[in-house]
């Protein structure tokens, strides 16, 4: 998590703090957006298997792609 703060921070110049609102903010909307648990579940998986926040971000952006293809009745 620390990487992707530290990745907002640079693309936008915001501070960490504000970077950590910007993620709040943004899994709050796809909790909201998404059936339930699919983000708690697409975070769940991405923590178990990832070495280091890249991959943390990257496998949660993954599964986000798979599941709304999913949901819009397309393939990976």
């Amino acid at each position: 998590m620390d990487e992707l703060i530290a990745q907002i921070q640079d693309k936008t110049g915001l501070t960490a703090d504000k970077a950590q609102e910007v993620i709040t903010m943004v899994l709050g909307y796809l909790r909201d957006t998404l059936p339930d648990g699919v983000v708690d579940q697409a975070m769940g998986l991405a923590l178990g298997a990832a070495g280091t926040a890249s991959d943390l971000a990257g496998g949660l952006v993954d599964k986000a792609k798979g599941t709304v293809g999913d949901l819009l009745g397309g393939t990976d």
